[in-house]
């Protein structure tokens, strides 16, 4: 039995079992029957661990999701011009304040039309690196600035930690 379910009958000297926890210890058991229906005793067949889960690339960037920066949305070069953990292209809350509401909006408003050097030109508002914030910088959905409204950024390897 496993977590309170019979794992049933099998008729094979070999079995799967699906739904395990990685890395955690089990003690296995058989008890079999012959063709009458006669039961034998419980036989301990010992314990067993399962090994490491494996690490997954949800968006296929080429960056595994455990020191990914943007888990959900595609992006190679990890950019992250604040060093919040949370890399620009899933990165909306300029304020760092773990959620993205107007106040960010506001600051993207500020950096508008900016380019690189200019005093208004603000690095995290220019997500696609392109040395001028434009209307691309606010994406295109669901990875967009209305996407992530009310939301914190991310979904990343990091846990969003709001700036004091």
């Amino acid at each position: 039995t496993t977590a309170g379910t019979n794992s049933g009958w099998i008729n094979s000297l070999n079995w799967t079992s699906g739904g395990l926890t990685c890395e955690t210890f089990y003690n296995f058991q058989a008890k079999a029957r012959n063709g009458d229906g006669i039961e034998t005793i419980i036989v301990p067949l010992g314990l067993q661990t399962t090994g490491a889960c494996a690490i997954v690339d949800t968006d296929g960037d080429g960056v595994l999701d455990d020191v990914d920066n943007c888990i959900t949305v595609i992006n190679p070069d990890q950019r992250d011009s604040n060093g919040d953990g949370h890399g620009n292209f899933c990165d909306y809350d300029y304020d760092n304040n773990c959620v993205t509401q107007f106040p960010d909006l506001g600051i993207f408003g500020a950096a508008f039309g900016s380019v690189t050097g200019d005093a208004n030109y603000n690095a995290d508002t220019d997500r696609d690196n392109n040395g001028v914030v434009n209307f691309l910088d606010l994406g295109a959905p669901p990875n967009n600035f209305a996407g992530y409204f009310l939301a914190p950024p991310g979904p990343s390897a990091d846990a969003c930690v709001p700036e004091l």
